[in-house]
């Protein structure tokens, strides 16, 4: 009597199947979930470096390094990023042992070409964050105009996101949908400000 009377619901049995599919892995490289339901999961930037990233993480942190990435809006990842460097230092080392027989400025012209991939990534971050602060200011009169026309406070950041000029628009887009999907203001609002700094 008591296995049947804490038995899951036909409901429960359902719910428990989707989450199941939602959150499955792959088996035998063939993805479990279903397409639909897969959509429902973040996609993250991944490659098939990421065992570089996993070895470094003791010395380096991935975290912040993929944070500064993602400020910049480039579509890669920390463990591509180290490749990228690698590669570039190789590149410079050999087209200078072809120009100048000297080990010293070799290495350096390696140094230099290795430092190219942090560069644009600090250079694009940079232009973002500065590009964000311009437009700010324009995001925050159009909420304070749309609440002073009575919208709610969900409403007037919905507002921001349709009419603040990039790339506030796209923050304030991820605010608006993350508080759809049932974060608090103030969380969604959080994680904006570890985004854009």
């Amino acid at each position: 009597v008591v296995t049947f009377a804490t038995a899951p619901s036909r409901v429960d049995k359902t719910l428990q199947s989707r989450l199941a599919a939602v959150t499955a892995d792959k088996v035998g490289g063939v993805s479990t979930a279903t397409l639909e339901s897969s959509e429902l999961l973040r996609k993250t930037a991944s490659s098939r470096f990421d065992w570089i990233g996993q070895t470094l993480s003791k010395y380096v942190s991935m975290a912040t390094l993929q944070k500064w990435i993602s400020q910049a809006a480039l579509n890669t990842t920390a463990s591509a990023l180290f490749v990228q460097t690698a590669a570039s230092a190789g590149i410079g080392f050999v087209i200078a042992m072809f120009f100048a027989p000297v080990l010293a400025i070799q290495l350096s012209v390696a140094g230099v070409c290795a430092a190219l991939p942090w560069a644009r990534v600090a250079f694009a971050r940079y232009r973002r964050l500065r590009a964000f602060e311009k437009a700010l200011p324009h995001a925050i009169d159009m909420m304070a105009r749309s609440l002073r026309a009575g919208h709610s406070t969900s409403g007037a950041i919905e507002i921001m996101a349709q009419g603040a000029p990039e790339p506030a628009c796209s923050e304030f887009s991820e605010v608006f949908r993350q508080q759809n999907f049932g974060l608090p203001l103030r969380d969604a609002l959080m994680q904006l400000i570890d985004r854009v700094p």
